[in-house]
């Protein structure tokens, strides 16, 4: 199947690790330009140089998604206009879950981080690029969210935000459409990597197998495969939904 999507210009954020950077890698594999936002330098770096070894076409930005910087998102639209000239497809992959807790248990502080950076932060930088957007008459904004906001147990403050985005989400359809710009979310279930195998036991892991409907982990190119179909012209008339990847975990729930 022809993508077509190479000489496009991409912003992944939380790019330095986990699905973050294999998003950024699939995208460098069909000659898009991508750009790397996240707080670790080392990271970045590493991924940016890997990309340009391997033939792509990289660069990064070292910022903090929690922070309302003016001064440093300024600097990342000026870098990106020296480099590339603009951007044609934001992944938001701020996915972080700061509290998970009930409503009344929350810090205050944790409230906000956790808006700032799964909410604000996209909307900060969807200013800085819509108008480009708008101007190239072409664009693609897809939001990665996790399972978790239909899990069963208590988390409050994650799943009010993103309950938001999906709102988000139906909001730019609506207004920038018209101006040929989708934006689609994907759900994301549990996937078979280094992040699962770091923080839950071979027990843990074998409980979620048991209450997965299709009986496996999701891979990570079921994530990767999904975001360059959605970013080409085959998925044109794909436009604001929320796309679950869980293997039917949505439906079920999770249950110990």
């Amino acid at each position: 199947m022809e993508i077509n999507i190479e000489n496009k210009r991409a912003l992944i954020t939380c790019s330095s690790r986990g699905i973050g950077k294999d998003i950024a890698i699939a995208l460098a594999k069909e000659n898009v330009s991508v750009c790397l936002i996240s707080r670790t330098e080392n990271e970045l770096k590493d991924l940016c140089d890997y990309i340009k070894d391997n033939g792509g076409k990289a660069i990064y930005h070292v910022m903090d998604l929690f922070i309302n910087d003016k001064e440093k998102l300024n600097e990342l639209k000026n870098k990106i206009k020296n480099e590339f000239g603009s951007i044609d497809i934001i992944i938001n992959n701020a996915n972080i879950i700061v509290s998970p807790k009930k409503l009344s248990l929350i810090d205050e502080n944790d409230w906000y981080k956790t808006i700032d950076i799964n909410l604000n932060f996209f909307f900060n930088l969807f200013r800085l690029f819509i108008e480009d957007m708008k101007n190239n008459k072409w664009g693609r904004i897809i939001h990665l969210i996790s399972l978790t906001n239909y899990m069963n147990y208590s988390n409050a403050a994650y799943s009010t935000v993103k309950g938001a985005l999906e709102y988000l989400n139906r909001n730019i359809v609506y207004d920038y459409s018209k101006f040929g710009i989708n934006s689609n979310i994907i759900t994301q279930g549990i996937l078979d990597n280094e992040k699962l195998k770091k923080h839950f036991s071979k027990e843990n892991i074998e409980k979620f197998l048991n209450n997965i409907p299709s009986r496996r982990l999701g891979k990570v190119s079921d994530i990767t495969d999904l975001v360059i179909f959605l970013c080409s012209e085959k998925a044109s008339y794909i436009n604001g939904v929320n796309i679950d990847v869980s293997g039917g975990l949505s439906i079920v729930g999770m249950h110990y």
